[in-house]
């Protein structure tokens, strides 16, 4: 479902958003801290953005994907 899919999207910019976080915290590279800070600003409105979508695409109920039809063996 789309909400599924943005809930794949929302992992992978947080881990992003960790990571140049990490980075900008540990950084004795001046510039590297500021390229590390400019890309933390950027994934924390991609996380943003993937929340702003979610609402607009609310968890499917539960049991959606329940397959009701079981499988039949074909002899």
């Amino acid at each position: 479902t789309p909400w599924h899919a943005l809930e794949l999207a929302l992992g992978g910019e947080q881990r992003a958003l960790d990571f140049f976080t990490a980075v900008a915290a540990s950084a004795k590279d001046p510039k590297v801290k500021k390229l590390a800070e400019e890309f933390m600003e950027e994934e924390a409105e991609h996380v943003n953005l993937v929340h702003r979508l979610m609402r607009r695409y609310p968890a499917p109920r539960e049991g959606w994907g329940a397959d009701s039809d079981e499988p039949v063996a074909q002899d």
